[in-house]
């Protein structure tokens, strides 16, 4: 019984490894979406910036 215990706790481990895994996956995913978020709100402001701009002329 100690031998598939053994076994067990190693699958087990690993399980959680790959899920660890893909976690960190996922955050790094939103990780990069954020900042092609932000990147977007920049350039929006930009152009809201060259609008302002416009219509003062």
């Amino acid at each position: 019984m100690l031998f598939n215990y053994r076994y067990y706790n190693i699958y087990v481990s690993y399980q959680l490894s790959a899920i660890s895994y893909q976690l960190s996956a996922i955050s790094y995913q939103l990780s990069a979406i954020s900042y092609q978020l932000s990147a977007i709100s920049y350039q929006l402001s930009a152009i809201s910036y060259q609008l302002s701009a416009i219509s003062l002329n």
